[in-house]
């Protein structure tokens, strides 16, 4: 299982998804990790935001979305991929974090980061999201 951040803000143009780059490739993508033994799969998110984005703020029990993604066939194992996606209220950018030597973030509106979205699983996650703000 991972949970993956959806780190947000609003300001008056709108809301706002921060991303950060890969290690590598320097794509852009959402925050991400396992959930420890013991942990909330919510508080993991807030952890990842915070060690790959640089950012604190109040993590949303209720999941924006809970994806089964297949593993592509050629990988270690078969099987799926559990992604849960929680909202993160930022309410604070470090100015150094754990990986900040080798990620960059990057605010964009909800309409750009589904554009840019690599993954169509990511992209329903937004979309659900985008519904439920909507309603």
């Amino acid at each position: 299982m991972q949970a993956v951040a959806i780190p947000y803000r609003r300001t008056p143009d709108g809301l706002e998804i921060l991303l950060v780059t890969s290690r590598k490739k320097k794509q852009l993508f959402l925050p991400k990790g396992g959930v420890p033994r013991g942990m909330l799969p919510h508080n993991a998110a807030a952890r990842e935001a915070m060690q790959e984005a640089g950012v604190v703020g109040t993590a949303q029990p209720e999941p924006v979305a809970d994806i089964l993604v297949k593993k592509r066939s050629g990988q270690d194992m078969p099987g799926a991929v559990r992604f849960i996606f929680f909202r993160i209220a930022v309410t604070t950018e470090l100015a150094y974090w754990p990986e900040d030597y080798f990620r960059e973030r990057k605010w964009v509106s909800l309409e750009r980061a589904l554009k840019i979205a690599g993954k169509a699983y990511v992209r329903d996650a937004f979309r659900s999201w985008e519904r439920k703000i909507r309603t």
